[in-house]
């Protein structure tokens, strides 16, 4: 079997072998430089709270045995919950790995950590303005939405989850975050930069051209690059998750306890109150939708 060279870790494309392989034939060099790649190789540094990669040259020689090795499985396969976490990368870690080849974002599982989690600040966590240009995207949708509803679908889920505004602003020139359509490689959908503390950043992010997008694999990917925007790493059950998941329809119980640490969890609109000039002897009922739309309203009065 044809291997790619070992010095380069960053090169993310995964052997297509067969998913019945037994273990020895799975090429060892690669699924090391798979989950170098993805963040896995990694030690504490305690005096700066963060998390470094280890350098390449200490990992490529690893047997499968090794502690580092074992541990760097198991760190993976924390990120797939279908996976059993023992350190052992056989036939079903290969074909789950073979699953998200071009269904995965082109961050790392794992990205370097500090202290504080990436987020903008407060003064502007009310303005967080973006903008697409995604219309040369291969679009196939298989409902009537079209790219703009994807966007605006991506947003709002963060929108009801936190105390927080990221608004479309397609006319707008100073925006926060930028999405632009562009040829990425084969094995990625998109990418975004993170939150940075600085109310004056612009963010990049780029979704794969060589993509066929549909309808869910859109505003999912829409509202997973989003999060990264917001400050988010991978991680949970939900959107977060580094690969596309299609059974996901909501944020995760991981992802909106991450965008709240950040920014506060979203405030209910007040309840309207009883108009005061009404007679004493009245009592007012009035039932609101979650936008706060009057849907009906009562006037009780007491029986003479």
């Amino acid at each position: 079997m044809a291997i790619n060279d070992p010095t380069d870790p960053l090169d993310l494309n995964f052997p297509n072998q067969n998913v019945n392989v037994t273990p020895p034939l799975i090429d060892h060099t690669a699924v090391l430089r798979y989950l170098y790649a993805h963040g896995h190789f990694h030690q504490a540094d305690q005096q700066n709270f963060r998390v470094e990669p280890k350098a390449w040259q200490s990992v490529v020689d690893l047997e499968p045995t090794h502690v580092d090795v074992q541990a760097a499985v198991r760190s993976w396969q924390s990120f797939r919950p279908t996976l059993l976490q023992d350190g052992y990368f056989g036939p079903r870690c290969h074909a789950r790995a073979a699953e998200e080849t071009g269904l995965r974002c082109g961050l790392p599982d794992i990205m370097q950590r500090v202290d504080r989690p990436a987020a903008w600040p407060a003064d502007c966590k009310h303005n967080l303005t973006t903008q697409h240009a995604l219309d040369n995207l291969t679009y196939l949708p298989d409902t009537e939405q079209t790219i703009n509803q994807a966007w605006n679908h991506g947003l709002q889920l963060w929108n009801k989850a936190a105390d927080l505004t990221l608004t479309h602003e397609p006319a707008r020139r100073d925006v926060r975050i930028r999405a632009h359509a562009r040829r990425l490689g084969r094995n990625i959908l998109a990418w975004s930069e993170l939150a940075y503390p600085d109310c004056s950043a612009v963010l990049d992010q780029a979704y794969n051209t060589q993509v066929r997008w549909h309808w869910h694999l859109l505003w999912s990917t829409i509202c997973h690059e989003i999060g990264h925007a917001l400050g988010l790493g991978h991680g949970g059950r939900g959107i977060m998750q580094p690969a596309h998941d299609p059974n996901v329809h909501k944020l995760g119980l991981w992802d909106i306890n991450q965008v709240t640490d950040r920014y506060g969890p979203a405030i209910e609109p007040p309840t309207p109150p009883i108009p005061e000039d009404l007679p004493v002897h009245h009592a007012v009922l009035e039932l609101f939708t979650e936008q706060g739309l009057s849907l009906a309203r009562y006037e009780i009065k007491p029986s003479e």
